[in-house]
C-alpha cells in the first residue's frame, strides 16, 4: 500500500473498504472509513465535482446533476449481510460501562418494509449503536448517525446479531417513500439497484430513468442575485434572493443549499417570502442522521413549478451549536503518546492546538500532560490517544441538551494508520498535526466542508474541508476556519451603540470590538480621547479579522481621536484599536453609530386578530445577533431592512411591519395556524 493515496472524509463523506469511495455524513469529527482531515487530493469514486458556476445563468439541471455513487455502494456491499428498509419503532439510550469504556448507547428497533442482500430472518431487526442521549446529556461519534423513533430509513447492516456498518453512509433516511442517492428515488426503486449492484451490474439507467419520471417539466423560477455572496452557516446571518417565480408564499417551496456531491441539499430557514424576494440564512441541518453544514456550491429555489438556477455561494464557515461554557474558556486536554510507529505525538498536537490559540479568540487549549488511556471514555476529562478504530480519526462529543454546553472531546486516532509527525508525510502516512488540527476544530464545533467554488479556495483550502488523503500536510488554518472560531468565541468586546470605555495597557497593546451587521447600512465608529490622547484605529471584516477594510490616526488635523465610516452589508464587523505611539498607554472611549434606525431592544407590543380580537401586550427584546426573546424566553429570529422590520417565532408565526421613528412600528402578523391580524409596538 506504499503510495496509495487515499481520500478521508472527516467527518460526514465515508470512505468505503478500499474501494478510495468517499461519501457519508457526520455531525462534527471524525475521518471517515479511509480518512479523517485535509483536503481532497483524490476526487471520491462515484462521485462528480460541484458544478464551477460563475453567476446566475447556470440552469437548474446543471445545479441538480445526479452523481450516482455507485463506487461508494460497492463498497457497502462488500462489507454488508443486509441492506434494510423500514421504520424505527423504537430507539432507547442508556449508560453502559464495559471494556469499550462508559458511553450512551442506543438499542434501534426497526420494522421491515423491504430489503436487499440476504434473507431477513426476524423481525423486528434489532441492532446497538454507540451515542444517544439520557437524562439530558448527549453523546454524538463522529461515525456514527442518530437514530430517532419514527423515523423511516434503510441501513447497511453486517453480522449476527446485525450491527451497523462504521461509517455514516450506512443509514439513509427516507421521507414520503423516496430516499436521496445521487437525486431523488422512490426507495423500492433504490432497493432494485442495490439487488442489480450486488449481481455485479449497473443500477445506474434504472436510476436515471426513475429520477427523471418524478421531475414535472414546467417553468421554474429563476435567480438573479444572491446577496452577500458569502456568509456562515449556522449563525442566521441573513441572506436575499431576488428573481422571480418564487411565489407570494412560500407553501411546500424551499431554498436548498449545497451541501456534498451526491447528497441531499440543505433547506434554508426562511424569514420572509415573497414572489420577488426571499430572506433566509445558511443552513446547517440533518442528513442521513447527521447534523451537517452547508458548503460553498449552487443555491437554487426549489417550487411547485421546478427549480431555479443555481447561483454560487460561498460558505466561510459552519457552526454546530454548541460551546464550551464560560465568557472566555480554558479547554484542558491530554495526550497519549501510544502511535505505534511514530513518536513526537503530544508535540505535534500541542502545534495544533497553538494554531487555534494564536488566532486571538475567548478560548484557549491548554496541555496538561499525559495519561494510558486507550480508549475513549466520558471521565470528564479532554484526552486524545491511538486506539481501535476503523476510521482514520474519531471524535466522541459529549454535551447537556437544555444549554449546548460541551462537557467533554475525546479523539481516538486509529493505530491501524501509519502516523507521522516529520515536516513530510510519506505517500501512506498520514500527518498527526494535520489531523489534530481538523479533529480539535470539530471541538470547537465547526462543522465539515464539502463544496469545490472552482478558485482552490472555498471549500478545498480549509482546514475544514472534508476530503484529503494521505502524505498532505495542512497546518496553517485557512481566514474561514478563523472567522468561525471568532464567531463562536469573539475577540474583545461588543460595541453596543453607546460610549464604551477602553484601555491600552501594557505598552504595545491593542484591544479588539467588533459588531453585526444584519442589513446594509452605513455605520460610524469614532474613538475620543481619555488619558490616550492619540489612537490608531482599523475595520475588518465581515466575518474576518484578515480583511483590512480601512484605517485611520487621526479624524481631523491635530485631533488624536480616529474615525471610520463605511456602508456595511451584513456580517460581523472587528475594530482594533492601538496607540499611536508604542511606548503610550491610556484609556479611551469608542462608540458605534448608524444611520438606520436600529430594532435592538425592547419593545412593548399590543396586537388584535381579526377573528379573534385583541391579546395582552407583552414585553419583547431584539438581540444583536439576529434572536429575540419574548418576556425574557428565547422565542425566535428577525431580520431588519432599512425600516422595514419582521420576526419569526420558532413555531412558524411571522410579524412584519415598518419602523415610522426610533421608538414606534407597527405591521401585520400571521400565525401558523393561518389566522393573521395587526400589531403596534413602543420601544421601551
Amino acid at each position: 500500500m506504499v503510495g496509495k493515496r487515499f481520500v478521508f472524509r472527516l467527518s460526514l463523506c465515508t470512505i468505503l473498504s478500499l474501494t478510495c469511495s468517499a461519501q457519508a455524513g457526520s455531525s462534527a469529527s471524525s475521518a471517515a472509513q479511509e480518512g479523517t482531515r485535509p483536503r481532497a487530493a483524490v476526487q471520491p469514486q462515484g462521485a462528480t465535482q460541484v458544478p464551477t458556476l460563475t453567476g446566475p445563468g447556470v440552469s437548474g439541471a446543471q445545479a441538480n446533476a445526479p452523481a450516482w455513487r455507485q463506487g461508494e455502494l460497492d463498497g457497502l456491499l462488500q462489507r454488508s449481510s443486509l441492506v434494510l428498509w423500514g421504520s424505527v419503532d423504537q430507539a432507547d439510550s442508556y449508560w453502559r460501562e464495559n471494556a469499550r469504556g462508559r458511553h450512551i448507547y442506543t438499542r434501534v428497533s426497526i420494522w421491515p418494509k423491504g430489503w436487499a442482500l440476504g434473507a431477513l430472518a426476524e423481525a423486528p431487526v434489532v441492532f446497538e449503536v454507540m451515542g444517544g442521549t439520557v437524562a439530558g446529556m448527549t453523546e454524538s461519534v463522529s461515525n456514527v448517525p442518530d437514530f430517532h423513533a419514527g423515523a423511516e430509513v434503510i441501513v447497511f447492516l453486517t453480522g449476527r446479531p446485525y450491527r451497523l456498518l462504521g461509517g455514516r453512509g450506512a443509514k439513509l433516511e427516507v421521507s414520503e417513500g423516496k430516499v436521496y442517492w445521487g437525486a431523488e428515488l422512490p426507495a423500492e426503486v433504490f432497493l432494485e439497484g442495490v439487488r442489480l449492484r450486488a449481481a455485479g451490474q449497473s443500477a445506474e439507467a434504472l436510476w436515471e430513468r426513475e429520477s427523471r419520471g418524478l421531475q414535472v417539466a414546467v417553468a421554474g423560477p429563476v435567480i438573479t442575485s444572491i446577496t452577500p455572496e458569502k456568509a456562515s452557516a449556522g449563525t442566521r446571518t441573513p441572506v436575499v434572493i431576488s428573481g422571480s417565480g418564487f411565489g407570494t408564499t412560500q407553501g411546500t417551496s424551499a431554498v436548498e443549499f449545497f451541501y456534498c456531491s451526491g447528497k441531499a441539499k440543505l433547506a434554508a430557514p426562511i424569514v420572509s417570502w415573497s414572489d420577488t424576494r426571499l430572506v433566509c440564512s445558511v443552513p446547517v441541518g440533518p442528513i442521513e442522521g447527521d447534523q451537517v453544514s452547508a458548503g460553498s456550491g449552487p443555491v437554487t429555489v426549489r417550487t411547485s413549478g421546478g427549480t431555479s438556477n443555481g447561483v454560487l455561494f460561498r460558505v466561510t464557515f459552519g457552526y454546530g451549536q454548541k460551546k464550551w461554557p464560560g465568557a472566555q474558556p480554558t479547554v484542558q486536554y491530554y495526550v497519549n503518546e501510544n502511535a505505534w510507529d511514530c513518536s513526537g505525538e503530544a508535540a505535534a498536537i500541542q502545534r495544533a492546538m497553538s494554531s487555534w490559540n494564536a488566532v486571538g479568540a475567548k478560548l484557549a487549549f491548554q496541555y496538561m500532560g499525559s495519561h494510558t488511556n486507550t480508549i475513549a471514555t466520558q471521565n470528564f476529562r479532554n484526552e486524545l490517544l491511538w486506539g481501535s478504530e476503523e476510521d482514520v480519526a474519531v471524535t466522541h462529543t459529549w454535551s447537556y441538551v437544555s444549554s449546548g454546553d460541551i462537557v467533554e472531546c475525546d479523539t481516538v486516532f486509529s493505530d491501524s494508520r501509519s502516523w507521522s509527525t516529520s515536516s513530510s508525510a510519506g505517500g501512506n502516512e498520514w500527518d498527526v498535526e494535520s489531523i489534530a488540527l481538523h479533529e480539535t476544530g470539530h471541538w470547537l464545533m465547526l462543522e465539515d466542508l464539502y463544496g469545490d467554488a472552482g478558485d482552490g479556495t472555498y471549500d478545498e483550502d480549509k482546514v475544514m474541508y472534508g476530503y484529503g488523503s494521505t502524505g498532505q500536510i495542512l497546518r496553517t488554518l485557512h481566514a474561514g476556519d478563523q472567522a468561525g472560531l471568532w464567531w463562536i468565541y469573539p475577540p474583545g468586546e461588543q460595541l453596543t451603540g453607546s460610549s464604551q470605555s477602553g484601555n491600552i495597557s501594557p505598552t504595545g497593546d491593542a484591544d479588539w470590538w467588533y459588531f453585526t451587521v444584519l442589513s446594509s447600512a452605513t455605520y460610524t465608529v469614532e474613538t475620543s480621547p481619555g488619558t490616550l490622547t492619540d489612537t490608531i484605529m482599523a475595520l475588518y471584516g465581515p466575518n474576518d479579522q484578515a480583511t483590512l477594510l480601512g484605517e485611520n490616526d487621526d479624524k481631523e488635523l491635530g485631533n488624536g481621536a480616529s474615525k471610520i465610516m463605511r456602508t456595511l452589508s451584513a456580517g460581523t464587523y472587528y475594530v482594533k484599536v492601538r496607540a499611536y505611539a508604542d511606548n503610550s498607554t491610556g484609556t479611551y472611549t469608542i462608540r458605534l453609530t448608524s444611520d438606520q434606525t436600529d430594532l435592538v431592544g425592547t419593545w412593548t407590543v399590543t396586537y388584535n386578530w381579526n377573528n379573534a380580537g385583541s391579546g395582552s401586550p407583552f414585553l419583547i427584546t431584539f438581540n444583536p445577533d439576529g434572536t429575540f426573546t419574548r418576556e425574557g424566553a428565547t422565542a425566535g429570529t428577525w431580520t431588519q431592512s432599512g425600516n422595514s422590520v419582521s420576526w419569526t417565532y420558532t413555531n412558524g408565526a411571522y410579524y412584519t411591519g415598518t419602523l415610522s421613528s426610533a421608538t414606534s412600528m407597527s405591521g401585520t402578523m400571521l400565525a401558523a395556524s393561518g389566522m393573521s391580524g395587526t400589531w403596534y409596538a413602543a420601544r421601551q
